[in-house]
This record gives structure tokens, C-alpha cells and sequence, in this order.
């Protein structure tokens, strides 16, 4: 209960209490008075019927005491009069029935009075001569007590709701700087600490808001620093300084746990022998401004490409790697970046000559991270010895051209051949399911394909929206959405509108059937389509839907734009894994990243743990829940169709 209903209910009740009080006072009042009347008329009238029967009862005029009897009796405050003489026992009585038809039972019961009753022996000189009855009419007196309590009942309710209005105003004028001090205690709680607060006049509330306002300063510039020390770290740990791309171990780790999923990638080689020359003759800033221009090139070619992993591996080879591509489409990439490197030397008319080599593998089967860059490493040594400085190269006869892949597409789209596996998502305490994640596939012409397999190209033809919206649709027709369960939307849906259009259309006539859906938003679309991003959010939290992020702390620069939408819950990227296992180093990074976004009451599932060891010491660094292989994946819940 507030500190308002209990200050409120306190003074009512003080107020009930008084008026209570009062009222009784003044009804007890009314009442005697009325009691005291009726004692009074009877007390008149026997005095007055005193002096008259005896005059008549010496004539023996039994007519003249009738007479006198009914005389008084006919006043009406009268219930009973009779008159027995002691001489001859007779028995002059005048009688009626009180019937009050305006009186409540209740109230003639429980609140009125009872009739007074007196009895008179009256005589005629020193002789008695008989006993005078007088019972009172309580008739008259209880419809005078009845309306008076009526009126008086009113007039003290609504004295009484006067009141209580007015010290519900008087109330909320006091309590409206505490109010304002609650809302922005609220705020603080949901870590809004730019929240502002109108200082309150009263002594003792301006200075709770000033300490709370020092303490919410305080709070931002931790939380402020954490973030940055994580950030940093993750630099120190996982970032080539110079060119701000990942390193070595960054490669490593990422394309590790890609490999424990699928087999078939791509992988490209930039050997810049060049940059050694550059430093011989022009030093050692203009070779660091080089390989910076260098990833800037870099980044910018890769830039929308989902799923890509781009590392400067020693001091003149740079390696991105992404899920597998068309034959095709490697070979336009390739060339596109050979070229935009070989430009950033043109300008150091020093340079005996621009050695710059490309060299690209797409293949549909790799054991090891060794393997694979052992494969990037000879196409580039094809490169050296070509004339036009790149290669590219194919592992598997099999591999898929782009035709094969949008037929492929395609067709899965018209006749939703999907099939699901589910991953939960366990909580700490190992036992409650948090939601069950949907790991897709695909079946066409007797062949199904992995996620990672045909992601990349739905990207690439900008199907994403439609892909994701018939995934969407099949779930839901099949119900199985009937308990929580995640869907993954690729970073590229949010190319335009279309999906987060079509989403506020099914949710205005059935929003029921999405109330246990939990959508999956991959970091790097927080990255590349902020602005769609926004929308969608603001969409799902417009209907009260739950929505997390996957791939969670992947790019270097992503966490404080995923922390500003206070998302449910983050899921861990998966190469974080593998830092448990390395130094200290890689251990507070991972504690950092997780502390990161717990400051902001949000939480953090880890991903693809593979083993107790794992599962132990993500729980030690402070993580509400983890799913992987530890946790297992269960039955296939649809199988394909069409």
C-alpha cells in the first residue's frame, strides 16, 4: 500500500471515528429528549385525569370517567388508559395497536425506545378508589427519531465525503514532490540515470533528492567506466591495435565455434607484402596509416554482409571469413577488394612496385581452423604466381552456383519446406526451461540444408523479410508456439519495413498467437539497420512482446546501442566460449561483457556450451541461463513437407 492510502485511510478513519461520535452524541441526545417528553405527557395526564374521576366517581357517574379516559386518550399519544375501581372491580380501558408504517423494523427495534408505562392509584379524599394505567404511544415519538436521524445521517455524510475530498486534495498537494522523487526513483531503477527531478521545497524531501541525484551520478559514471573497461578489454584481448580489426585469436575463436555447426565457409586472404616497403622508406606512422586505410577498405567492402568475420592476422595479411558463397560471387568479391587495396598504394610513388595478393576459398567441407587457413595460404601463393595478383579456389566439385541456391530458396519459400530442432534455454538453476530456440532447416528435392548453408545467400538476393514472415507463418499455422520459444530474424530482414509492416498487421486482429513468441534480434543488425531496428522494437513493446538479442557482444562497438534498448534478455556470442578457457585475460573480458549488460537489469544467456566445465563457469561469472550441447537438443518437431 502507498504512503498516500495509508496517510488517506489513517485520517478517514481518524475522521469516521470522530463523526461517529458526534452523531451518537447528538442521537443519544434526540432521543432522550424525546424519551423524557413522552415521561412528562404521561405524568400531565394522570395529573390532570387524577382530579376529574374522583369528582365523577363521587356521582357514580361511570359515563363522566368514560368520558374523561377517552378525552385524554383521544390526544394520540396514548397506546393504553384504563381505570379499575377497587369497589366493584370494573374497568373503564381505551386501547389501540401502534403501527408506524414509515418506521423501519430495524430501527424500532435495535435505535427507538420503549413505551413508557405508569400506574397511578387514585383516590378521593383519604379513600382509594381505583388505579390509573397510562401506557405511552411510542408511535409519534419514533417517526420524530426516525426523521431525525435521517436528516442528521445526511447532513454528516456529506459533511463527511466534504471532508474526505478535501483532504484527498490536501493529501496529493503535500505528497506531489514525494511523488515526483518516487517517479524518479523508478526511473533510476530502470537505470534511466539522465532522468531529471523538480526539487521539492520541503527540507527534508530536497535533500533525499539531492543524495539521490548524487547517488544516480555516481551509478552512471561506474556503469559508465564498467562498460568502458569491458570495452577495452575486449580491444586489449581480442582487437589488433593498430588496424582496430580482430586478431589472430579473434579469427581463431570465431571460426572454431562456426565449425562445431558447419563445415562449408569461405574464406579470403589479403596479402599486402608492400606495407614492409612502405616502412622502409617512408617509417613507421605512414606503414600504421596504411594498414588502417587498409581495414577501413576492408570493412567497407564486407560491410553488408551478414555473419563476417574480418581479422588482421600478422603485419601484412588480412583474412575475412563468412559462411559459404557462390563460386561466382567470391571471384566479384575478390576482385573488388584486390582492387580497392591496390588504390590505397598508388599515392607512394616509392614503391619499387605494389605487391598486393588475394586469395579465396569456398568449400563445402573443413575439419580445422589449420585446415582452412592452410587452404587460404596456397590460394594465395596461386595468386603470386598469376599474372592478375588473386585467386580463387573450390574444395568440392558439389558446391552450389547462385541459380542453385535461389531455386533452392525459392522453392523451400512456396512449399515452406522447414524442419525444426529445438534448443532450450535452461535457467540457472538448472531446471526451469526459459524458452525453447527454433534451429532451422531446409528440404528440397530430397537434400536439406543447414542455416548456415543458405543464410548468406538469402541475404545476398534480399529475401530475408519474406524468408522470415514464411517461417513465421508456418510456426504459428502449426502451432508451435504453444509454449515459449525464440525465432532467430536475420539482420538483413531489417533492410526495409516490409516484415515489421506485415508484423503490426497480424498483431492488431491476433495477437494471442504471438504471446509466447520470443524474437531473436542478431547484434549486427543494431549495427547496420539501427533505424528499422528501432522500429521493430518499439513495435514488439508496443504489444508487450518479449524480444532478445543473439550474437551478443560480437562487434567491438555494438554494446552500448544493444544496452540502450533494454532488450529481455542477450545471448552471448558464441565464440566467448572459448575465452573461458584461455588466460585470465579472457576471463574478465567474458565477466565484463556479462556485467555489461547485467548493470542494466538485463539478462544474459550464454550459448553453445559444450560441457559441464563450461556450464560451471558461466554460471560463476554471473550468467541467468545458458543452452548448448550440455543441455541437448531434442526431437525434431516438424518435419518437411510438400
Amino acid at each position: 500500500m502507498s504512503l498516500y492510502k495509508r496517510i488517506l485511510f489513517s485520517v478517514l478513519f481518524i475522521l469516521t471515528a470522530l463523526y461517529s461520535v458526534v452523531f451518537s452524541i447528538q442521537y443519544y441526545s434526540v432521543r432522550g429528549y424525546l424519551s423524557e417528553q413522552q415521561i412528562n405527557t404521561v405524568n400531565n395526564t394522570a395529573n390532570s385525569l387524577a382530579l376529574v374521576i374522583p369528582i365523577q366517581y363521587e356521582k357514580n357517574s361511570n359515563v363522566g370517567i368514560e368520558t374523561a379516559i377517552f378525552a385524554a386518550f383521544d390526544s394520540g399519544y396514548y397506546k393504553k388508559i384504563s381505570f379499575q375501581a377497587f369497589k366493584d372491580k370494573r374497568v373503564f380501558q381505551r386501547e389501540i395497536e401502534t403501527s408506524l408504517t414509515q418506521v423501519p423494523k430495524w430501527f424500532e427495534t435495535y435505535l427507538g425506545f420503549q413505551p413508557i408505562e405508569e400506574k397511578f392509584v387514585i383516590s378521593s379524599g383519604w379513600l382509594q378508589i381505583g388505579e390509573l394505567t397510562i401506557i405511552s404511544n411510542t408511535g409519534m415519538a419514533m417517526q420524530q427519531l426516525w426523521y431525525s436521524t435521517m436528516n442528521l445521517s445526511l447532513w454528516f455524510l456529506a459533511a463527511f465525503l466534504t471532508t474526505a475530498l478535501v483532504i484527498n486534495r490536501v493529501l496529493k498537494f503535500i505528497l506531489k514532490p514525494l511523488a515526483h522523487l518516487t517517479v524518479y526513483a523508478e526511473f533510476l531503477g530502470e537505470n534511466k540515470f539522465d532522468a531529471t527531478v523538480i526539487e521539492p521545497r520541503v527540507s527534508e524531501l530536497s535533500t533525499l533528492s539531492r543524495a539521490m541525484q548524487k547517488m544516480a551520478e555516481k551509478l552512471k559514471h561506474e556503469y559508465e567506466n564498467q562498460q568502458q573497461e569491458a570495452y577495452e578489454l575486449r580491444k586489449r584481448v581480442l582487437q589488433d591495435k593498430v588496424s582496430g580489426l580482430g586478431n589472430r585469436e579473434y579469427l581463431y575463436a570465431q571460426i572454431e565455434s562456426y565449425l562445431q555447426e558447419n563445415t562449408s565457409c569461405s574464406i579470403f586472404m589479403i596479402a599486402c607484402d608492400s606495407i614492409n616497403e612502405i616502412y622502409q622508406k617512408y617509417g613507421f606512422g605512414a606503414r600504421d596509416k596504411m594498414v588502417y586505410q587498409i581495414s577501413r577498405e576492408l570493412s567497407h567492402q564486407v560491410d553488408a554482409i551478414e555473419q563476417v568475420v574480418l581479422a588482421r592476422i600478422s603485419n601484412t595479411e588480412f583474412i575475412f571469413f563468412l559462411p559459404q558463397m557462390a563460386l561466382s560471387d567470391a571471384e566479384d568479391l575478390v576482385k573488388k577488394c584486390h582492387s580497392s587495396i591496390i588504390k590505397q598504394f598508388v599515392p607512394y610513388h616509392k614503391l619499387s612496385d605494389i605487391n598486393v595478393y588475394s586469395g579465396s576459398v569456398v568449400t563445402d567441407g573443413v575439419g580445422s581452423v589449420k585446415q582452412l587457413l592452410s587452404m587460404v595460404d596456397n590460394a594465395v601463393q596461386s595468386a603470386k604466381n598469376s599474372e592478375c595478383g588473386f585467386s580463387v579456389q573450390h574444395q568440392n566439385n558439389d558446391a552450389l552456383g547462385k541459380m542453385d541456391w535461389l531455386y533452392i530458396i525459392r522453392k523451400a519459400i512456396s512449399l515452406k519446406n522447414y524442419k525444426f530442432r529445438v534448443m532450450p534455454a535452461i535457467a540457472n538453476d538448472d531446471k526451469t526451461v526459459l524458452h525453447q530456440e527454433f534451429l532451422l532447416s531446409i528440404g528440397v528435392d530430397g537434400k536439406s540444408y543447414q542455416a548456415g548453408e543458405f543464410v548468406h545467400f538469402i541475404e545476398q538476393q534480399k529475401l530475408c523479410a519474406e524468408f522470415d514472415k514464411s517461417v513465421i507463418e508456418y510456426l504459428l499455422d502449426n502451432n508451435s508456439c504453444e509454449n515459449n520459444v525464440a525465432v532467430n530474424i536475420m539482420a538483413g530482414t531489417f533492410y526495409d519495413d516490409s516484415l515489421c509492416q506485415w508484423l503490426d498487421v497480424n498483431l492488431q486482429y491476433n495477437k494471442n498467437k504471438f504471446i509466447n513468441v520470443f524474437f531473436e534480434i542478431p547484434e549486427s543488425a543494431f549495427v547496420y539497420y539501427e533505424e528499422q531496428v528501432s522500429k521493430f522494437v518499439c513495435l514488439l513493446e508496443r504489444y508487450g512482446l518479449n524480444w532478445g538479442v543473439d550474437n551478443f557482444g560480437r562487434h567491438f562497438k555494438s554494446l552500448d546501442a544493444v544496452i540502450s534498448y533494454k532488450p529481455s534478455y542477450v545471448k552471448l556470442d558464441y565464440f566467448y566460449g572459448s575465452m573461458l578457457s584461455d588466460s585470465s585475460a579472457g576471463i574478465e573480458l567474458v565477466k565484463g561483457v556479462i556485467k555489461s549488460a547485467k548493470n542494466f537489469d538485463i539478462d544474459v544467456i550464454a550459448t553453445r556450451v559444450e560441457n559441464h566445465q563450461q556450464r560451471v563457469k558461466f554460471l560463476e561469472l554471473g550468467v541467468d541461463g545458458y543452452q548448448g550441447y550440455v543441455t541437448g537438443v531434442s526431437h525434431v518437431v516438424t518435419e518437411y513437407i510438400g
